[in-house]
């Protein structure tokens, strides 16, 4: 890579946490890659040249869904997501943080994430997650998606929450 460069990396973090200890379900952590689609590179773009309609922070909201067909860069949106039926999961408004903000040591990695928790479901026969994405909004129809990730399916079960943690690094090269 050359000098001056920069690399950009995402994974997503998921596992499941008992609602009421708050302790992670031994074994349940996965850790994936993710890929960022066409419309969301074209929104950092837009962000970088302060350009409307991106908003600083808006990148916040995540769903999950249950297809777990390849990630590719043309997709603007999960291909089986949950919002509707049994069990149904609105896009959950995640906490963001910086992680390693700080200016030193110089070029070291610095972390963009997001963290959002799903809560149980008391659905029978509870549906296997198998893709992330990170949206603009809320609401689908108008959002623009940023990332999608394809993992091997999480069962859902309905005793425990779901946690789901974004990290996107920023590594000077």
């Amino acid at each position: 890579m050359e000098a001056g460069s920069l690399k950009l990396s995402g994974k997503v973090i998921t596992r499941y946490k008992n609602p009421i200890t708050g302790e992670y379900v031994p074994g349940s952590e996965q850790v994936d890659t993710n890929m960022v689609v066409d419309l969301g590179a074209v929104n950092i773009v837009k962000w970088l040249a302060n350009s409307t309609p991106v908003l600083a922070g808006a990148f916040k909201f995540m769903g999950v869904g249950t297809v777990a067909t390849a990630a590719a860069h043309g997709q603007t949106a999960l291909l089986g997501e949950l919002t509707a039926g049994t069990p149904a999961y609105a896009r959950i408004s995640g906490t963001q943080t910086c992680v390693n903000e700080v200016l030193y040591p110089a070029n070291g990695a610095k972390v963009y994430q997001v963290l959002a928790e799903f809560p149980a479901t008391s659905a029978t026969g509870s549906s296997a997650i198998a893709e992330y994405a990170l949206f603009d909004s809320a609401i689908g129809g108008t959002s623009v998606m940023l990332i999608r990730a394809v993992f091997s399916p999480t069962r859902d079960l309905a005793n425990n929450n779901i946690e789901v943690t974004y990290q996107l690094t920023v590594a000077p090269q």
